[in-house]
């Protein structure tokens, strides 16, 4: 993919969107990036699936409690796509 079609996402952003959603699967064709105007107890605890993450994202999303996965781990978590959300 391009990168038009797969641009990187900051953790403001996805836990903007994945408010009262805590206990769905994110999911992000692309890179969740790190998001410095976001203090360290703010970040949610979040299970993400994604192509990458930079160093300082997966380290904040780990150390909130929550949970960094690729793409064939969602394939055996969940086969169907059922508690996951698509974020574009």
């Amino acid at each position: 993919l391009s990168k038009v079609n797969n641009p990187p996402i900051g953790i403001y952003r996805l836990s903007k969107y994945m408010t009262n959603k805590e206990d769905k699967i994110a999911v992000i064709v692309g890179k969740v990036t790190d998001d410095v105007r976001m203090m360290d107890d703010k970040v949610p605890k979040l299970t993400v699936c994604a192509l990458g993450f930079t160093e300082t994202a997966r380290s904040r999303i780990v150390a909130a409690g929550g949970e960094c996965i690729t793409f064939d781990q969602l394939a055996l978590r969940a086969p169907t796509g059922s508690n996951t959300v698509l974020i574009r």
